[in-house]
């Protein structure tokens, strides 16, 4: 199964009353520019969630541009800063969903076998594993953060860019 599809699945057993969107585009029309894999709605914020479907150990840090990912076969790949491109996709929601900026929260999950071992903290973006990102939300789930009203309306615009990104 794809890590999009188990994310979403796991949101929704979880969190049955979260919205999904899934590949928008945040800053042009129809395929081009930077795209969210998923983004939820869901009462306890507005989850921009960036997907590393990557195998292995991860290592990478702030002051890293690129990230290091070891598998088991002894390789070693790198690939550019996911807190970086979260942050980023968070600042192009934020303006194209005017009014939404205090209730993001950009997410980096990476596949169930990635063992993330020393990833840094990051107080602006959280990391998960993709088992632990619906669990973490279904606790959050009586947190009300996000007022109904502005769920509405957001739900709104990202039902708007939804129809932009098609």
């Amino acid at each position: 199964m794809k890590l999009i599809d188990y994310v979403t699945n796991e949101v929704l057993e979880e969190c049955p009353d979260a919205q999904v969107f899934r590949g928008l585009f945040l800053d042009s029309k129809r395929g081009k520019g930077d795209r969210a894999d998923l983004i939820l709605l869901h009462r306890s914020g507005l989850y921009l969630v960036l997907l590393e479907d990557r195998d292995g150990r991860v290592y990478g840090s702030e002051e890293l541009h690129n990230w290091v990912l070891k598998t088991d076969d002894q390789k070693t790949e790198f690939f550019y800063d996911p807190v970086r491109r979260a942050r980023s996709a968070a600042q192009k929601l934020a303006k194209k969903c005017k009014g939404t900026g205090d209730y993001i929260v950009p997410v980096v999950i990476f596949g169930e076998d990635a063992i993330l071992e020393q990833v840094g903290n990051h107080p602006d973006v959280d990391i998960y594993n993709a088992d632990d990102f619906a669990i973490s939300l279904h606790m959050r789930k009586d947190d009300d953060v996000v007022p109904g009203a502005a769920r509405d309306a957001i739900a709104k615009q990202l039902k708007m860019l939804e129809m932009l990104s098609k």
